[in-house]
């Protein structure tokens, strides 16, 4: 028998567009169900775009304000282990948050800010800073759903 070649292409969406009207598939249902998806997929991609380019932003103003109280490398650890513990997300998966986790993650972000510069302003070290992050942090999740604790 002979054997089949596969080849693969990554497509931004507007060469997927094209590529779509001029492919027919053999099966009429499945190829237009596969083009269903994929216009979904690159619709949900561009809807999370306005707060994935806000996401950044305060991400770097959060760490940059730990920075400034003298943070040491499990500080930004143990900050971002807190974080991703709301958010539901594990170790190196931020790139593929969703908008509902990057909005999370940018409220969470405020809130770390307003802790880190009253820490500033008050003396405290990293440590404390990070107790009180926490405690706020915790105080949020429970408005958003009184059942939830995080770590816990």
């Amino acid at each position: 028998m002979g054997s089949r070649e596969h080849k693969y292409a990554l497509l931004n969406e507007s060469q997927f567009d094209f590529m779509c009207r001029i492919v027919r598939g053999r099966n009429h249902e499945q190829m237009t169900q596969f083009k269903l998806d994929v216009t979904k997929a690159f619709s949900k991609k561009r809807a999370a775009e306005p707060i994935r380019r806000e996401y950044l932003p305060h991400y770097h103003e959060s760490r940059d304000a730990l920075r400034d109280l003298g943070a040491e490398k499990h500080h930004y650890i143990n900050l971002a282990r807190t974080e991703n513990r709301l958010t539901g997300l594990l170790t190196g998966e931020r790139a593929s948050a969703d908008e509902q986790q990057l909005g999370l993650l940018v409220c969470m972000q405020k809130i770390e800010q307003a802790a880190f510069q009253d820490a500033i302003d008050s003396g405290l070290s990293a440590t404390q800073a990070l107790r009180e992050v926490s405690k706020r942090i915790e105080q949020f999740a429970s408005l958003m759903s009184p059942t939830v604790r995080i770590g816990g």
